[in-house]
């Protein structure tokens, strides 16, 4: 309904793109058709709430990933002497 080569909503299912990512791309992608100012800033809204929870995120991904190699030696090792 945009006339655009591809639809955000086939892009964002076709990559799997989360909630709060896909948000953003509808927004800012519709902006100048549709609500202006007012989708601009509700892209900015959910890219806020995006940047305030990256740090956590990480912590989480990182423990994940050392979890899993800590159970493989040859990685382990790798990541020892690489100080991760």
């Amino acid at each position: 309904h945009y006339p655009l080569p591809i639809q955000p909503i086939d892009f964002i299912v076709q990559n799997e793109i989360p909630f709060r990512e896909a948000n953003i791309i509808k927004y800012i992608v519709r902006h100048r058709s549709k609500n202006g100012k007012k989708d601009i800033e509700k892209a900015m809204h959910y890219l806020q709430m995006i940047y305030e929870e990256y740090d956590a995120w990480m912590v989480t991904v990182l423990a994940c990933c050392h979890g899993y190699y800590k159970h493989n030696s040859k990685l382990s090792s790798a990541l020892q002497r690489e100080k991760v």
